[in-house]
């Protein structure tokens, strides 16, 4: 197996610069940019590698990382949208404000963040964890694009079994004062249940996402193996129990025809 040249390492780590006084490095922050590693960039390409992403100083920036990682870090990023598919060891999101996450991963770290919506999938028990946080929400996984059911498949996680709503607090808020995170009632979601990718890369790292939000599934080539928070698998069919594994509805033979009856002779 190849590995990948120092250009390629070089696009894994994307954004501004932080401010280091000490080096005397000023700070400069990435502004209205696209960030994009598509399907088969990453893991996918270099199974084994466990390839790291670095995201830092981005404001409103699109933040696409659609492919399998080992550890992927977002810093100091304010109004992004960030989307980060199956991760198989921990993401952190440190020091971001007004931002939309939607992670997969085995371990979802948030500390110092702000007004910020996650939209997860979580594997296990209270593996997305919050720290000094305020003002947070967090719903269900809700993302679909083509290949994503290949990647979960190599990751040995259950979709129809997703503890989003398992959240653990290290630094809960004071009594009467406002809760660190709110949970979004499954019904909440259910208009914006679905997040469609379709993508266009472009060079390493560069290239244009189209999101199309809605309630059901409309796009073809899009998949996701993630139930929906009411149960919901992307196809559109409703699960009877949250949380359970769809299975396909018994085959049954129809009746069998009544048999045709000759009308009585005249008399």
């Amino acid at each position: 197996m190849s590995a990948p040249d120092p250009e390629e390492i070089a696009s894994f780590r994307w954004g501004g610069v932080r401010a280091r006084p000490r080096k005397k490095i000023k700070g400069k922050t990435l502004t209205g940019a696209t960030y994009l590693k598509p399907p088969g960039s990453l893991g996918s390409r270099w199974p084994g590698l466990g390839i790291s992403i670095e995201i830092e100083c981005c404001d409103d920036c699109q933040i696409y990382i659609l492919d399998k990682t080992e550890q992927v870090q977002v810093a100091d990023c304010k109004n992004c949208r960030v989307v980060v598919g199956p991760c198989v060891g921990s993401v952190f999101f440190m020091d971001c404000v007004g931002c939309t996450f939607s992670v997969a991963a085995k371990q979802i770290r948030v500390r110092d963040v702000t007004s910020s919506e996650l939209r997860i999938y979580a594997p296990t028990h209270e593996c997305a964890v919050v720290e000094t946080s305020s003002a947070l929400s967090f719903r269900a996984w809700d993302v679909a694009y083509a290949g994503l059911a290949a990647q979960f498949s190599t990751t040995g996680w259950d979709g129809a079994v997703n503890h989003w709503d398992r959240v653990y607090d290290f630094s809960p808020a004071e009594p009467g004062a406002p809760p660190t995170f709110t949970l979004l009632p499954a019904e909440a979601q259910r208009l914006t249940r679905w997040s469609e990718l379709s993508v266009s890369p472009e060079g390493l790292s560069g290239g244009s996402v189209v999101e199309r939000c809605g309630p059901e599934a409309a796009t073809p080539e899009c998949e996701c193996p993630v139930l929906a928070a009411d149960g919901t698998q992307y196809d559109g069919v409703p699960d009877a129990q949250p949380g359970t594994r769809l299975r396909p509805a018994p085959t049954t033979a129809p009746p069998p025809a009544p048999a045709s009856v000759a009308p009585p002779p005249a008399a």
